[in-house]
């Protein structure tokens, strides 16, 4: 274990040298006022949106935080965490490189969905796994899952939100996605851990995701049969 400071160091130095070779981008020159986006973040498209995006992402943070217990629990040691881990990462990095084909405008709340369906199947799958390896290798599934997800979300959020608040309705995005999610899982995902057991706990994260993507389906036939230019 104290061999892994050298290999952040290492990294970290190697991420600071290569920030040097980028360029600095040109802003958008619209004016950023405090009230518009006040006005953005207190409508109901908006908070609807961030709502579902919280209730998806708590089950993936809870993945992300126990699935090493989980693993522990049913058997396996640390070297399969790491490659749970590594399966992870990677099917991320082979995933990110093929989801332009997929993730066309006006299709957002769709793949959402899938991605909820999948997020779904993934976690009772893991829920009766009953063998260390097999929860390692459904690992795979986050490429699929977390890729669509984020980033048809990030490409949602960029058709509802005016130009000169695209970072910032970024930054919201992550906060919800990674913050809010992160505390609510933590807190629950321990106490349930602890007191119903992994299998318990993945059961629920896929009942989570399942009923993530049934919102998701909801609010996309109801922007379409309402006509809302905000929903697509």
């Amino acid at each position: 274990m104290a061999s892994i400071a050298f290999l952040f160091l290492g990294y970290g130095f190697v991420t600071f040298v290569t920030g040097f070779a980028l360029q600095d981008v040109q802003a958008v020159n619209k004016p950023l006022r405090m009230k518009d986006l006040g006005g953005f973040l207190s409508e109901r498209s908006t908070l609807v949106f961030l709502a579902l995006v919280l209730l998806m992402a708590i089950p993936h943070r809870t993945n992300d935080t126990y699935i090493g217990l989980y693993i522990a629990e049913l058997g396996g040691g640390m070297k399969l965490v790491g490659y749970a881990w590594f399966i992870m990462t990677i099917s991320e990095v082979v995933c990110f490189a093929f989801v332009h084909r997929l993730l066309k405008p006006g299709r957002e709340l769709g793949i959402i969905a899938v991605a909820g369906i999948i997020y779904a199947i993934r976690f009772g799958l893991t829920a009766i796994a009953g063998y260390p390896v097999v929860a390692v290798l459904l690992q795979a599934l986050q490429g699929v899952t977390f890729v669509l997800f984020y980033t048809a979300s990030v490409q949602y959020l960029y058709t509802i939100i005016p130009e000169q608040f695209k970072a910032t309705g970024q930054t919201v995005l992550a906060v919800v996605f990674f913050g809010i999610s992160g505390i609510f899982s933590s807190f629950a995902g321990g106490y349930l851990l602890e007191t119903l057991g992994g299998a318990n706990l993945y059961g629920i994260m896929a009942c989570l995701s399942l009923i993530g993507a049934v919102v998701c389906l909801f609010i996309r036939r109801e922007a379409r049969q309402a006509g809302e230019t905000s929903f697509k």
